[in-house]
Order: C-alpha cells, then sequence, then structure tokens
C-alpha cells in the first residue's frame, strides 16, 4: 500500500471514528436505559480507538507534515473533547438561573437529587436506574419549610413538604415507602 494511500485511510478512519463517538454518546443519553448504556460503553470502546489511533498516528502526522492529515486529526481531538468535557451541557446549564441549594437523598443502587435555583423553580432528579426521571416546578419557602409545586404530574415516592433540620431536608407528611432525608451539599439560600 501506498504511504498516500495510507494516509488517506487514516484520515478517513479518524473522520469516521470521530463522528460515531459524538453520535453514539448522545444517543446513548436520548435512548436512556439498559440499551442506552450499552450504546454509550459502545461510545466509550469507539473513544479509545480513535485515541490509540490518534497516539499512534501522531508521529505519521507531523513527520509527513500533510495538510490532509492534521484536519482529522484536530476533528479527532475536537470528538474526544466534547465526549469529555460535554460544552453543550454546560452551556445549558450556564444559561439557566443558579443553584441556590442542592441535596441528595441515597437509596441502594441509586441517589435522589434536589436542586433549588434562584428563581425559585427546582429540578427533582427521582433517582431512576438507567433513566433520567427528572421532575421541574417551582418552589416557596415558609420559615423552615420548603414546599415544591411540581409542574405537569408529582412523583409518587415524595411529598411536597420539606423541612429544614440537621444540616439536611426531610420530608414531612404521609409517605408510603420511606421518608427522603436530603443531606445539602451547597445552600446559598441564607446568604
Amino acid at each position: 500500500m501506498t504511504n498516500e494511500k495510507k494516509i488517506k485511510q487514516t484520515s478517513t478512519t479518524i473522520l469516521i471514528l470521530s463522528l460515531v463517538l459524538v453520535t453514539l454518546k448522545y444517543l446513548g443519553l436520548w435512548v436512556e436505559g439498559f440499551t442506552g448504556m450499552i450504546i454509550v460503553l459502545f461510545a466509550g470502546l469507539t473513544g479509545m480507538i480513535l485515541l490509540w489511533l490518534l497516539v499512534v498516528r501522531i508521529v505519521t502526522i507531523f513527520k509527513a507534515r500533510n495538510k490532509n492529515l492534521f484536519i482529522p486529526f484536530i476533528i479527532g481531538i475536537i470528538a474526544i473533547w466534547i465526549v469529555i468535557f460535554e460544552p453543550f451541557e454546560n452551556l445549558k446549564e450556564k444559561y439557566k438561573s443558579p443553584v441556590v441549594l442542592s441535596g441528595y437523598c441515597e437509596h441502594t443502587v441509586t441517589t435522589v437529587g434536589l436542586s433549588l435555583r434562584q428563581d425559585k423553580s427546582f429540578e427533582y432528579n427521582a433517582g431512576a436506574f438507567l433513566s433520567k426521571e427528572i421532575y421541574y416546578g417551582n418552589y416557596n419557602l415558609s420559615r423552615d419549610t420548603l414546599i415544591l409545586n411540581f409542574k405537569n404530574k408529582q412523583p409518587v415516592n415524595i411529598t411536597k413538604k420539606l423541612v429544614f433540620i440537621n444540616n439536611g431536608l426531610q420530608e414531612i407528611g404521609d409517605t408510603s415507602t420511606h421518608r427522603h432525608f436530603f443531606k445539602i451539599t451547597l445552600n446559598k439560600l441564607k446568604e
């Protein structure tokens, strides 16, 4: 195989792996569940193959000084950067209202999370295994009591009222399963 053909084959492989890596990562997050987990695992495998190819070929790329290899190399680096550092997710979070309180309640397999934002909205992550079950709404504070007003539907396993005790939030009222206690990791409400 000629050197020019090897360079073209390497460029094509890097471009295809870069596209597959980013596509598999976001497809897996969109699909969720066990299937989503398998897709994200394949994205990880694709990323490792891409990284290996970039490391192995870096000497060839710089030794050949061929512009046709620099562009796929840069695209491969950008694809890996997108998957690792998640710039789209960070940008989306940047435009939301700042979090003023966050906490979590550990369960056997998952963790339930609660985030209150400065604009009086909240996000409640129900801790579903292998999926994103997130509820949204607005909250009110009445002395030491937090009242959650869920938007569309309220999850079955939480009450609307929580009280601040011992550096955490404890559910009050009737709960059918167990009473959540959210350990507070960030609290800017009192500032």
